[in-house]
């Protein structure tokens, strides 16, 4: 067994001396040792993908502008997996680190079914109170008209984004996907349930009969979305808008 208590600085070394497939083998080593399974699957890809590298070079059949940028991203994954290695004390020790914070795509996923739950609750609600005798048929579509165009707008960008993410990647990655931290996520939450209940409130007002007029309601619930739809908005577009952070696609 070897010594991992420079691991992080032998591999960078190994890598600075363009010597990728011994790092890549310090690596394996490691995190087969650490237990560290997302880690370890990381450095077999890489793994993988230097072997197909080898042999592009052996066979001449890959134009070399390609074998260099496939080298180079090899290289910048094999640093990212070391900055990610677990920590090693004095005494050699393995100090398992569990990843920070949530994988931004797990985020997504979570905050794309969150609308959709919200925005389903509140239109059945919507109904309900229709069907009980609180919106007529008239405030009832007019209700319809004045939440759907917004959510149909969130959904669109979300939609984009799955299209745009619609090729399974060869190399998929977890260990090296970007991380959003947990008080950004718990934040996120937070807005979109007291987004959600602030539409669910002022409808109810007036299905109880409290706000008299119909106008008053409409006027509360553009305010709803005029004070927290444009911080919902901001998350949406940003973790599903064209420019939001995503793995760089290997060669």
């Amino acid at each position: 067994m070897s010594d991992h208590s420079n691991i992080r600085k032998e591999v960078r070394r190994l890598v600075a001396a363009d010597k990728l497939g011994p790092a890549i083998r310090q690596l394996l080593d490691f995190t087969e040792t650490a237990k560290a399974d997302d880690l370890h699957k990381e450095a077999a890809l890489q793994s993988g993908r230097y072997e197909q590298y080898r042999k592009g070079l052996r066979t001449g059949g890959i134009d070399y502008k390609d074998l260099a940028r496939t080298k180079v991203n090899i290289s910048q994954a094999i640093l990212e997996i070391t900055d990610k290695l677990p920590e090693v004390r004095e005494d050699g020790a393995v100090v398992v680190v569990r990843p920070k914070g949530i994988r931004e795509k797990v985020l997504r996923t979570h905050i794309l079914w969150l609308m959709f739950g919200i925005k389903f609750l509140v239109v059945l609600f919507v109904l309900t109170l229709w069907q009980s005798g609180g919106f007529t048929a008239a405030q009832f579509v007019a209700t319809l008209a004045l939440l759907l165009p917004i959510f149909a707008t969130y959904t669109s960008v979300m939609f984009r984004n799955s299209v745009r993410e619609r090729h399974v990647r060869q190399y998929a990655t977890t260990a090296l996907e970007p991380r959003v931290s947990r008080s950004f996520q718990f934040t996120t939450y937070g807005l979109f349930l007291l987004y959600g209940f602030a539409l669910f409130f002022v409808i109810d007002l007036r299905g109880r009969g409290i706000l008299g007029q119909f106008d008053h309601m409409t006027s509360l619930l553009a305010l709803v979305e005029l004070l927290l739809g444009v911080y919902v908005g901001q998350v949406v577009f940003s973790l599903f808008g064209a420019r939001a952070s995503r793995p760089a696609k290997p060669d």
